[in-house]
């Protein structure tokens, strides 16, 4: 464990000073402020020392010269660091998504995006004020510390040596009470990834939870949620309150003892009361940088939980489900006794299954839920792996192609598509580059074409959150254009038609129909007369592949799917 902290420090560290322009101009002044600033406990002393107005009139404009470099020096000092800082916190941010890129979707599928968006935010936040603000603290501090204590010694050695045995209790104190600290923060960081996904989870799930008047729910989980934060975030406030007192206490009490000293030296003549004035100043560049030093020192020990966290998330993982090989098109794709079980699920969900669609075909999954049709569906695109048997394309296993190259061939309409809150036509690039023939001929394919041009912006109009501005139709077909724009080879589509009526399905599945793209379409409803348009209808019972035919002769056959051909069409007649 403490060698993976400290890789976590040096890790950081260069992250921080990773600009070497930057880093030597922030040593160069913080040096300089470091040196400046405590001649500034100077100024009384040469004025009550001077004697003479012209030599107090000098010493005052001395004084304004010392003022003016120590806070010249300490605004370039702190403004570079902050630009050091806020530059790495970005990097950080860039290399925890980058990381969740190179994700596999079975690893997503696992993680919690709760403790993303919190290590994003929360955890940055920790990293700035509690890391880095402390390293600044230890530079700038820390050097006016030791400049001062040089001072000290040229005033009166007994004072500089009582003063650095008063100090003790400052630099004691926070490793004392840094362990508890630590503990507090590493519980409350751990419970603010739970609270942030809990509260991600309750607001996606609003629209679901006010439909069946269930915001009771969506009140007391949240007041849960937050009880439990509040707990521990009262705990971790309550250990920095008791250190930030025991260190007030520390510094206050080496103060009094002093100025006790400088007293008797004063009476005893070895020091002039300028000097008593200087040493009483000088104390304040020694002990309440020495508190703050240690107090760094202790932000620095209480966010090693965060620190490692952090750093486990930025370590650069090869993702176990991609593969080397690069797919250039979509020819042909296969199932070949394909088993498989989801992950912590005591019951198999697909026996066995056999499929194959060759180049441009159109294949239809129906069954009862529960049958397998989404598992396929999710295997095809690798959710997961794990499975036995073999998921072919062009005769290769699909974890066998790189991930980019076979994403870029194989696309999915999930049954409720994801809109980003953004514009119509960064919805379907997803910023990558189209040519505009390219666009176009997605949005007239999709069926997006009329909405768009009734659109004053047109393609740049702006999507809320999730689409809300958008039908269910409307939402499918930038779904359909975002997968059609790739230029993709096999379009996967996952029940997109299951919440939209009757006129909307139609024309939705005719689109998809008349792809020149193979097409594997989930479907519920198998009344349209476009059913008889696939090139085959693969009928799933148990995870099994029961019946596969056209739509005439899956009929004929009047087995499984003719049977749930005629029960739906029972129960359309009985809602009519």
């Amino acid at each position: 464990m403490k060698k993976r902290n400290e890789k976590s420090q040096i890790s950081m560290m260069k992250l921080l000073f990773q600009d070497r322009k930057r880093s030597v101009v922030f040593l160069i002044f913080t040096l300089a402020v470091a040196i400046v600033a405590p001649f500034k406990s100077y100024i009384m002393q040469w004025l009550v020392d001077s004697g003479d107005l012209n030599r107090a009139l000098l010493s005052l404009g001395r004084g304004l010269i010392v003022v003016l470099l120590s806070h010249v020096t300490e605004y370039v000092s702190r403004q570079t660091f902050v630009g050091m800082s806020t530059k790495a916190v970005e990097e950080i941010r860039c290399r925890i998504m980058r990381r969740q890129a190179s994700q596999s979707m079975e690893e997503y599928l696992e993680g919690n995006t709760g403790t993303v968006l919190s290590s994003l935010t929360n955890d940055i936040r920790v990293i700035y004020d509690e890391l880095y603000t402390s390293i600044f603290n230890l530079c700038f501090w820390g050097g006016m510390l030791v400049v001062s204590y040089i001072m000290l010694i040229s005033i009166s050695p007994v004072v500089a040596l009582t003063s650095i045995l008063m100090c003790v209790s400052v630099i004691m104190v926070p490793r004392i009470v840094a362990k508890q600290v630590s503990e507090a923060r590493a519980a409350y960081s751990a419970d603010i990834s739970s609270y942030t996904g809990r509260v991600n989870d309750l607001l996606r799930g609003f629209e679901t939870l006010t439909a069946s008047g269930s915001m009771r729910y969506f009140l007391t989980a949240h007041e849960d949620a937050a009880a439990s934060n509040r707990e521990k975030e009262h705990t971790l406030r309550h250990n920095m309150n008791t250190a930030s007192i025991l260190m007030s206490l520390a510094v206050w009490g080496p103060n009094m003892v002093m100025l006790f000293i400088c007293v008797i030296l004063v009476f005893q003549g070895q020091i002039t009361i300028g000097y008593l004035i200087t040493v009483n100043s000088l104390l304040n560049y020694v002990i309440s940088p020495c508190r703050s030093v240690a107090d760094a020192f202790m932000k620095l020990k209480s966010s090693r939980s965060v620190r490692e966290k952090l750093e486990g998330m930025m370590e650069e993982k090869e993702t176990s489900q991609d593969g080397e090989e690069e797919l250039t098109a979509v020819e042909k794709v296969e199932l070949s006794d394909v088993k498989f079980t989801y992950p912590k699920a005591a019951k198999e969900t697909l026996h066995g299954v056999k499929l194959q669609l060759l180049k441009g075909q159109k294949m239809a999954l129906v069954g009862m839920s529960g049958s397998g049709k989404s598992t396929i569906i999710r295997l095809l695109y690798r959710y997961y792996g794990g499975y036995e048997g073999h998921v072919r394309v062009n005769g290769r296993e699909a974890g066998d192609y790189t991930r980019e190259s076979y994403y870029s061939h194989v696309a999915l309409i999930p049954q409720t598509p994801f809109i980003f809150n953004d514009t119509i036509y960064n919805n379907l690039c997803l910023y990558r580059e189209y040519s505009k023939a390219q666009v176009e001929r997605a949005v007239k394919l999709s069926g997006l074409e009329e909405y768009v041009a009734s659109l004053p912006d047109g393609l740049e109009t702006v999507l809320t959150e999730n689409g809300r501005n958008l039908s269910g139709g409307q939402a499918q077909r930038v779904a359909i254009a975002r997968a059609l724009i790739r230029g993709c080879g096999l379009l996967l589509v996952d029940e997109a038609t299951s919440s939209l009526d009757v006129e909307t399905t139609d024309q939705i599945m005719r689109n998809l129909v008349g792809l020149d793209c193979a097409v594997i379409v989930i479907t519920h409803d198998i009344f349209g007369d476009y059913m008889k348009d696939f090139d085959r209808i693969v009928y799933l019972e148990n995870g099994e592949v029961s019946e596969a035919g056209t739509f005439g002769e899956l009929l004929e056959l009047n087995g499984g799917f003719a049977q749930l051909y005629q029960l739906m069409a029972g129960q359309e007649e009985q809602a009519g």
